[in-house]
């Protein structure tokens, strides 16, 4: 599953723009509507209102529709990221940033990772990381698998101080039926000089008793320049993960789309 469905001419579930041949991501009508875009969010001690493009990423990772009026395109392209063991992870990378297959000991007791570290070059400040899929044996919670993210993210930055705000969080399981319950659980967290936005959706499957199937996002960079790395990286990163020139993708050929395949890259999990 993954937290952006883009299509022209349809409706998607989480960004609607008029079908533009422009290749300027955030400029123009974008960059007003990702600038004054506003949520609230519940931070563990109530209501808390959010502001500016990570609002506007913070509500797309839940699902919620940004009424863009152009594709978000990366402005710069240079290099092109290929996952070394499963090719059909691959798309353009941004000017100065390169990519790094996610492993499976990245998480503790994960197996089957196939994912990717995007981080830019000249000062390793900024991370964008996406992992389709990765599985999990044994007793495993989704607040395991978010703690995995988060201190994942912290030991990349070499942050051990107990002192972060957590701005957002939010946890929603769904029933999808037929034995499959999904839980999304997301923390928009600002730490040190740094500020970032994890969310896992952990996928169990009834007659795999003790498997879970998870993804996991991680967007993160120093806080003040966080919102202009939203709207001119991380989102455009996301959009070019679901669509090419046929459409919306199904990684692993199963005939369901990457948006709403259980384990996109798992052609046996729908």
């Amino acid at each position: 599953m993954k937290s952006i469905q883009l299509m022209c001419s349809i409706l998607s579930l989480t960004l609607i723009f008029s079908c533009s041949k422009s290749d300027e991501s955030t400029n123009g009508n974008n960059s007003d509507i990702l600038n004054n875009y506003e949520t609230e969010c519940q931070n563990g001690n109530g209501p808390n209102i959010i502001m500016g493009p990570k609002a506007a990423y913070w509500d797309n990772a839940k699902g919620i529709s940004l009424p863009l009026t152009q594709p978000p395109l990366l402005a710069n392209q240079v290099g092109y990221y290929i996952h070394n063991s499963f090719p059909a992870l691959g798309f353009p990378l941004p000017q100065g940033y390169s990519g790094f297959d996610a492993l499976d000991e990245e998480i503790p007791g994960a197996q089957g990772t196939i994912g990717v570290n995007v981080v830019r070059d000249n000062d390793n400040a900024a991370v964008w990381r996406y992992v389709p899929t990765y599985s999990i044996v044994g007793n495993f919670s989704i607040t395991n698998a978010v703690a995995n993210e988060v201190n994942l993210m912290f030991g990349f930055y070499q942050f051990n101080d107990v002192n972060f705000e957590v701005l957002c969080s939010e946890t929603v399981p769904v029933n999808l039926g037929g034995g499959i319950t999904r839980i999304f659980s997301a923390r928009l967290i600002r730490f040190g000089n740094f500020t970032g936005q994890v969310y896992v959706i952990a996928t169990i499957v009834d007659g795999l008793p003790g498997s879970t199937f998870v993804s996991s996002s991680v967007s993160a960079g120093p806080t003040n320049e966080y919102d202009s790395l939203v709207a001119n990286i991380f989102i455009p990163l996301n959009y070019q993960l679901l669509v090419n020139d046929n459409g919306l993708l199904d990684s692993d050929l199963d005939g369901v789309p990457d948006v709403d395949d259980a384990a996109p890259n798992n052609p046996n999990i729908q």
